[in-house]
């Protein structure tokens, strides 16, 4: 058995149903990110905090924004959320986003080699 890159395709036994699990995510966070992060703030009026908060979980918001702070743009161009997370964190925003992106490759990694190491496949 060879072990995939992603971790959730240790609980599938087939190939296919872990690229469509992994198709399926995707597209989830896609949509979170953009159009389900800015349908929640207006339908329960979140806070700026909050908001900042749901973008930091969301992978692909943390890239979006990391990319156009690597770019020497400011986070203007992002909203709200962007003005605050430049004010709070400053400087250290990068430093913010490169933790958030670590979390979400190590995490699923130990879940997928505590997985392979209770099934014994490794």
């Amino acid at each position: 058995m060879t072990i995939r890159s992603r971790p959730f395709s240790a609980f599938s036994r087939r190939a296919g149903v872990a690229i469509g699990v992994g198709l399926f995510l995707w597209l989830f966070f896609v949509f979170l990110g953009d159009l389900g992060l800015m349908g929640t703030a207006i339908a329960f009026k979140l806070p700026i905090e909050q908001l900042l908060a749901l973008a930091l979980v969301n992978p692909l918001q943390v890239f979006k924004m990391a990319s156009i702070l690597d770019i020497n743009a400011t986070l203007d161009i992002l909203g709200p959320a962007g003005i605050y997370a430049m004010q709070e964190f400053g400087r250290r925003l990068n430093w913010v986003f490169l933790v958030v992106m670590a979390l979400w490759i190590i995490v699923p990694a130990l879940a997928a080699y505590w997985r392979f190491a209770t099934k014994s496949d490794l």
